[in-house]
């Protein structure tokens, strides 16, 4: 991501009203001195234990000796942002970046973003309001992180809808489940070579590439995953549904239960359009090697030949 140095209130402000493309991201991120880079994105809710795991990393590290911190952020689509993680008593973790303490917490927010992000003081000069996380800097870090997120969710749809091969100045396969599936299907039908089908295809994984879209012009969502189940919601064709768990043949997304057979899987629709383009360019390669430099007589030949015709389109075959 960028150094905080160089980031403006303008920058920030530019992404501050784009829609994500999910109800909330949970965005684990890794925090230093002078910047804060993306580690992980996810649609996806992650667990308890995860996150536990995760500030432990931040136990016996100092800001001023150039550690490096992890934590946690909820974005959401209201553009207000949140820890991921709190107790049971809704408290923010001593060893969480956002929690009020001298090394692991507030000092490190203090240090590194308030020279930067922070127009003013916040809270009448309090980093902290009544011993929690000031929401107005919460959400300055949400905004930071938002800018990096769409800005690299536009340079994955420029890169991927030029013909050159897909290669990135960094990691992208976090940012991935961001990506709009009709922008990546329509990449895949224009892709011209199979490199640049195999540099797409080693982007995508269960991990990153997830969910379902709604192939039917309207599907119910229900409040139990039957036909029986009221149904409490609905969506239309082209909805993204994050799955939390899947029973019976259902999908459930954290609101409802939506039946998976009228749902299209994103990683799976992906895979086929790829395989089926390969098939393609490899027709259009071998047709072009046939028609290359071609006598009526070798044309003859080929036209007698079922076996070097298989697969090539009779259009084209009429064409020879």
């Amino acid at each position: 991501m960028k150094n905080l140095s160089s980031l403006s209130a303008k920058t920030q402000s530019q992404y501050a009203n784009e829609e994500l493309p999910h109800k909330e991201l949970q965005v684990i991120f890794q925090l230093t001195k002078d910047k804060i880079d993306v580690v992980d994105i996810s649609a996806k809710k992650i667990s308890r234990q995860a996150l536990i795991k995760l500030l432990k990393q931040n136990e016996g590290k100092n800001i001023t000796n150039g550690d490096t911190f992890i934590d946690c952020v909820v974005l959401t689509h209201t553009n207000r942002s949140k820890p991921c993680f709190t107790d049971a008593k809704k408290n923010i973790p001593e060893n969480s970046v956002f929690h009020d303490s001298e090394v692991s917490g507030g000092m490190v927010l203090m240090t590194v973003l308030v020279p930067y992000i922070v127009v003013g003081a916040a809270s009448d000069g309090d980093f902290y309001v009544n011993n929690k996380i000031d929401s107005d800097l919460l959400n300055r870090v949400g905004a930071t992180i938002k800018s990096d997120i769409f800005t690299t969710k536009n340079e994955i749809h420029d890169v991927l809808t030029n013909n050159a091969v897909t290669t990135f100045s960094k990691n992208v396969k976090p940012y991935i489940s961001l990506i709009d599936h009709d922008i990546l299907i329509k990449a895949i039908n224009n892709a011209q070579s199979i490199e640049k089908l195999e540099s797409i295809k080693r982007l995508l994984s269960e991990d990153n590439y997830y969910g379902f879209v709604v192939k039917s012009p309207v599907v119910n969502q229900r409040n139990r995953p039957s036909t029986r189940g009221k149904i409490i919601n609905k969506h239309n064709k082209g909805t993204l549904i994050i799955s939390e768990k899947i029973e019976d043949g259902w999908v459930y997304n954290g609101e409802g239960w939506i039946y998976k057979k009228i749902l299209l899987s994103r990683l799976a629709d992906a895979q086929k359009a790829i395989s089926h383009r390969e098939n393609n360019v490899r027709l259009n390669q071998r047709y072009a090697g046939l028609v290359s430099g071609s006598s009526v007589t070798s044309i003859n030949k080929v036209l007698n030949n079922k076996e070097h015709l298989a697969g090539i389109p009779q259009d084209k075959i009429n064409k020879l």
